[in-house]
């Protein structure tokens, strides 16, 4: 709400609102009611131009921002690649906004994922090829599933759509 106060001859206007506060002066009454009218209603509209946060944030990010708290913590660093190594599984969607990936998205990756074939032996790929096991695919999601806990725990209202795949995943071990 804004307040207009006269002082010899001269309209000075001030509005205090939340995290925000505005004030001028003017020669005249209807000029300072026009200036606090626009004001008012350009600080009411603000919210509206502020992207939400879930929007703001990639999943490269995310993964990238997960890397930097486990480096931070001194975490090992197997875990820090495998971390770093999401941005490599899955890098169809890492440019996505995290809010808008969906449980379409990572199921289509959790489907290429069970059905690709891997070489045994790491980098070497010296090893015999067979088809990814469901307990790799598994914790490979169980990390994006931390990566999606630490944008909840900064706020960032998503859903943890990792742990919907995680479950599906469970489910298809026990029964092997």
């Amino acid at each position: 709400m804004a307040s207009i106060r006269e002082r010899e001859g001269r309209f000075t206007v001030d509005i205090r609102k939340k995290n925000y506060t505005a004030t001028s002066t003017f020669g005249d009454r209807a000029t300072a009611e026009l200036w606090a009218k626009y004001k008012e209603e350009i600080y009411d509209e603000m919210p509206s131009f502020d992207p939400p946060l879930g929007d703001m944030f990639t999943l490269g990010e995310a993964i990238e921002l997960k890397a930097k708290k486990l480096i931070e913590n001194e975490a090992n660093k197997k875990t820090i690649q495998d971390t770093m190594n999401l941005k490599i599984y899955f890098a169809d969607i890492c440019e996505m906004p995290i809010s808008k990936i969906t449980i379409n998205h990572l199921s289509k990756i959790c489907e290429r994922m069970l059905n690709s074939i891997v070489v045994r032996g790491g980098y070497q790929g010296k090893g015999k090829a067979s088809q990814q096991s469901t307990a790799t695919v598994h914790r490979k999601f169980r990390y994006l599933s931390v990566v999606f806990s630490l944008m909840l725990e900064q706020g960032i209202p998503i859903l943890n759509v990792p742990m919907q795949i995680l479950r599906e995943l469970e489910i298809k071990m026990k029964s092997e």
